[in-house]
Parts: C-alpha cells; structure tokens; sequence
C-alpha cells in the first residue's frame, strides 16, 4: 500500500511544474519591432530598436530563457503589418485600437502614460482653445500612427491629414510651413525637438491633444501568444519593480547623447 502511495506522490510531482517549461521554444529566437521616433519609450537607432519598451519586455522574457531580436530596418507601418502576419512577434509599445486589438493580445500593465501634444512653428502662430481651432488645418502623422479610435475618428473627419513616412520627413514639413501641426507625444516629442535643434522655431501647445497609454503587444500568430498568461504575470511582476520615472530619465539621457 505504501508503493502505491509513493508512486501516486511521484506521478503527481510534474503537475506541479509550469507547463509553459515543457513547451516555450528556447531554441528559436523571437523577433520584436517598434515605433522608430518615440523616445525615451521606443526608438531605433543603428537597426536596432531600444528604450523603455524593449528594455521592458526584454526583462519579462529573460526569465523564460527567450531569445529576443531587436533588430529593426522596417517603419512603423511595416512593423505593425508584420506583426499583424506573425513575421515579427512583439511589439513593444503601442496604443490601444479595437482594430489592432484583433491582430494583437496586449500586455494588461501599460508601460507609461502620455499625454499627446500639438507642436506647431512660430513662424505660424495657432492656438488650441477648443477643438473647432483645429477644424481644416493640416496636421502630419506618420503612417500607422495611432491617437485611439476616438481622436483618430476625430482628427480624419475635421482636419487634413498628410502622411508621411518619418519624423524627419514631418519636422521638415512643419518648418517649411506645408502643415500647420505635428502631434507628438510630450516625452518623445520634446527630445525629438531638441536633439534636432528645433526649440527655437518649434513649440508645443499647452492643451494636450489626448492622453493615452503605451502598452506592449504580441501578435496573435505569434507562438508566444499561446503563454500570454504568464508572460502578462511576468511583465506585472517586472514592472512593479521598477522605478519606471528614473528608467524614462535614464533612456531621454542615452537618447540625446547617441549621434544624430
């Protein structure tokens, strides 16, 4: 009878450990891409996609022995197709969409909250008092950029939109006087600004567009879609352990000293 028992005990001791040990793939090496132009949360810089994002969620997967490449020569829009088609795996910081959310499972802890911001040239003077300020004027975004499904209703029924493919391209036009806005994030765009040396002629409005939050995403195609439960522990665990003010100050300062 005690055989028995000791056998059953021994049967049983496997159950006891994460499934997920016996199934993540280790060998293979993930692939994750973000947006190219908001620093300090996420930037690429030499092909290679870095800050608050990546360095979040190359915390959370360290801890299951996953290999990760951040290596990036696509734009925000390729990446988010990519991600879409399973090619790229993770995205590291992205805002909320009822359409991206068919394509990509999203971490339940957000990376930082942002208040989006209405940068404008001097040389052009515009105001934001209320909304109906905005009606018909020309505002650039890149493509795949996102505001939330309410603001990005908003911005395509009652301005002019004009895409484009970079913040270069953007901050271009904006000095040139070819939009009369540019919405960045207030982190992100402040640094943008100043690393290119535009503080004098570019400025930010006071009344923020919107405000939303950065969280981190992985492609429903995706293998590691199927342990969205304990990466999401996982990443929570990591993110309560971390000062995420002095991680943002840390990557602004790494930002501004890597060359133009």
């Amino acid at each position: 009878m005690m055989r028995i028992g000791i056998l059953c005990y021994l049967l049983l001791i496997p159950l006891s450990f994460p499934v997920y040990s016996a199934q993540l793939d280790t060998q293979r090496t993930y692939r994750a891409c973000g947006h190219p132009a908001y620093p300090p949360i996420s930037w690429v810089s030499n092909q290679t996609v870095t800050g608050v994002g990546p360095y979040l969620i190359g915390k959370t997967l360290s801890h299951f022995d996953i290999k990760i490449s951040f290596h990036q020569e696509s734009n925000w829009e390729r990446c988010l197709k990519e991600l879409e088609k399973g090619n790229i795996d993770v995205a590291v910081a992205l805002y909320k969409t009822k359409n991206r959310e068919r394509y990509y499972d999203y971490f339940s802890s957000p990376i930082v909250k942002e208040e989006i911001m209405l940068f404008y040239n001097t040389q052009f003077p515009q105001q934001f008092n209320s909304f109906d300020d905005l009606k018909n004027k020309k505002i650039g975004i890149l493509f795949g950029d996102s505001y939330g499904d309410q603001m990005d209703k908003w911005l395509s029924e009652n301005m002019k939109i004009e895409n484009v493919s970079n913040d270069i391209q953007n901050f271009g036009k904006l000095l040139r006087g070819r939009i009369d806005f540019m919405p960045l994030g207030r982190y992100g765009g402040t640094l943008q600004n100043k690393k290119l040396g535009h503080s004098d002629t570019i400025k930010v409005l006071d009344r923020p567009l919107a405000t939303d939050y950065w969280y981190m995403a992985i492609s429903k195609k995706s293998p590691l879609a199927e342990h969205m439960k304990e990466l999401d522990q996982e990443l929570t665990r990591v993110r309560s352990n971390i000062d995420i003010g002095e991680l943002m100050a840390t990557y602004s300062r790494q930002y501004i000293s890597q060359p133009r």
